[in-house]
């Protein structure tokens, strides 16, 4: 019989990450319904992509997402979602 020890997963080297207190006063904003932005963090694919909230994902720190022009959603850790603010919209054009 062959035992197989697996390698602990190194830790994050990013250390400019939110830290989980001030991860959960922004969890609060990310209610259903609200415009978000994907964060630059998450790398040139998804990075500036535009969706609306559709809900919380299994864990307290997850968000569900529809991203626009998306059939389905996805599902994103919170510090990876800013809030998309319509400047043109408080602008009063």
């Amino acid at each position: 019989m062959v035992l197989r020890y697996f390698k602990a997963m190194p830790r994050s080297t990013n250390r400019n990450l939110p830290r989980s207190a001030d991860l959960l006063a922004a969890k609060d904003e990310l209610l259903a319904g609200r415009r978000i932005v994907i964060a630059a963090l998450v790398g040139p694919r998804l990075s500036g992509k535009k969706g609306i909230v559709l809900g919380q994902g299994a864990t307290a720190t997850q968000v569900k997402v529809l991203l626009d022009g998306a059939k389905g959603y996805v599902i994103l850790h919170a510090r990876y979602v800013d809030l998309f603010e319509d400047r043109s919209a408080t602008e009063g054009v």
